[in-house]
């Protein structure tokens, strides 16, 4: 999903709270540092197309907030992963000094 779709989804959710989407307010409730240009370029589309959405919020809507449980589980995996990662590179850097 691009910034901009970022964007204009977070000024979907803050209207549907009853909240007017404004660039130091989407910036704050944004989860990542966004451009002010971003920001602002978004606002204008979202002002002029109120009632587009972008799809990838549709899917996201569509799919299940995992549990705290499996989170746990993905983040277990995903640090099994790097430490093979590490591992293989360090394995790599040992055979090119050699």
């Amino acid at each position: 999903m691009s910034n901009t779709d970022y964007i204009i989804n977070l000024c979907h959710d803050l209207q549907q709270q009853g909240k007017t989407p404004s660039v130091a307010l989407v910036r704050s409730s944004a989860s990542m540092p966004l451009p002010i240009p971003d920001v602002i370029k978004a606002i204008k589309y979202w002002k002029a197309n109120p009632e587009s959405r972008p799809s990838a919020a549709k899917i996201i809507s569509q799919q299940k907030i995992p549990t705290s449980q499996s989170l746990e589980q993905r983040v277990s995996q995903l640090e099994q992963q790097l430490a093979q990662t590490i591992k293989e590179m360090t394995e790599l850097k040992s055979k090119i000094r050699l």
